[in-house]
């Protein structure tokens, strides 16, 4: 049974300054250049805040990150593509052999000895079956459709910093599945020790707006009671650069 792991295999140089860079682009006059030598570290810590606490997160696109995940189910590999903007490069089925593959068992059923027992062996059945089309002279492109979708994947992932804000707030929310929930987690530590000047103010809403859309579901999680200010609601509401501002220096 797979573990998620998550590696930053490469990144734009300096992603920071090019963002602050980019936030100062439209309202200057002077090359860009001069722009790039004249920020010190402190000027872009304050550009970044103010260009994300008024989400004018349309900089955040000119500075992209690669990584490496594995371990993941084929289950997740499907969600994560919904994330369009972004480039996708991942391991075929229809080329790589899947003997002996590894899958991914969800907690509720590992928690079932009846369940994962159950589990296992019917993971053991596909790979049989697959492994007989094979001998038998099947493609493996034909071969494939026995697997499941537990069945795990490996791929390479780029995406800009704005998407990426959009993967970590719909899938480190409390109520995501928690497959990606870990996936997320794990990109979002990443980022934080590269560019931790952009992604502090990542985060589910309940962080970042102080505020759960959630409904029943956010109530089951709870997540917006341990954040001071934060509530539940079903509608929407924006969050004003004060409050964001006083949230993150508790952060």
């Amino acid at each position: 049974m797979a573990e998620p792991t998550v590696e930053l295999l490469a990144y734009s140089p300096d992603p920071e300054r090019v963002v602050a860079v980019a936030a100062r682009r439209s309202y200057s006059r002077h090359p860009a250049k001069e722009l790039w030598d004249e920020l010190g570290d402190e000027e872009v810590s304050e550009l970044l805040y103010r260009v994300i606490r008024q989400r004018h997160l349309s900089v955040l696109e000119h500075v992209h990150f690669t990584f490496a995940v594995e371990g993941v189910s084929r289950a997740l590999s499907h969600q994560l593509v919904r994330h369009r903007i972004a480039s996708y490069t991942q391991q075929s089925q229809q080329r790589a052999s899947e003997q002996h593959f590894e899958f991914v068992v969800p907690p509720e059923i590992e928690d079932d000895p009846v369940l994962v027992r159950e589990f296992q062996e019917t993971m053991n059945n596909l790979g049989t079956a697959y492994q007989r089309m094979l001998d038998k002279g099947v493609k493996k492109g034909l071969a494939r459709y026995v697997l499941p979708n537990a069945c795990t994947t490996k791929l390479i992932m780029t995406m800009n910093a704005r998407s990426l804000f959009n993967l970590i707030s719909q899938r480190i929310c409390g109520v995501e599945e928690w497959e990606f929930r870990t996936v997320a987690t794990k990109i979002h530590e990443v980022l934080m020790t590269v560019a931790p000047n952009i992604f502090k103010y990542a985060g589910p809403p309940c962080v970042t707006e102080l505020v759960c859309y959630e409904g029943e579901n956010g109530e089951r999680c709870g997540r917006y009671r341990m954040i001071p200010g934060a509530v539940l609601r079903n509608g929407f509401r924006k969050t004003t650069g004060d409050e964001l501002l006083k949230h993150s220096k508790t952060c």
